[in-house]
């Protein structure tokens, strides 16, 4: 499962983007929402999403990706989207052997019960 949402450090950020114009802030910022949602991203279809293909990204914007085949990802957004999955993951695990627990603690108290119950009758 894809996380529906990512951690943005405003101040990095904001510091991260001095040097870029505002349209290539938004392009950027569109970029890392589709990464954030779906992984890397495939250079062809980069002009379908910002309009503007790969090639023609200025060089301060370049510098904000990595280049892996015909994929490009930020890196720090693949660390933290990595580290959401790990926890999500680690989570559902405890989830389930938290149900496990509780399961077996029931059916330990519904035998525990019948016994009870019928050593009462017993003695009554």
């Amino acid at each position: 499962m894809t996380a529906p949402a990512f951690q943005l450090y405003a101040e990095d950020f904001l510091t991260g983007c001095i040097f870029l114009t505002n349209e290539e802030v938004g392009i950027y910022i569109k970029i890392l929402a589709k990464q954030g949602t779906d992984g890397k991203i495939p250079k062809k279809r980069l002009g379908f999403l910002v309009g503007i293909e790969w090639v023609n990204f200025s060089d301060e914007l370049k510098e904000k990706f990595i280049e892996e085949d015909e994929f490009i990802y930020n890196k720090r957004l693949e660390i933290e989207r990595e580290k959401t999955s790990n926890f999500h993951k680690k989570q559902a695990e405890n989830g389930k052997k938290g149900g496990y627990q509780r399961k077996k603690s029931l059916k330990i108290n519904q035998i525990n019960y019948k016994k009870i119950k019928t050593q009462w009758f017993q003695l009554g």
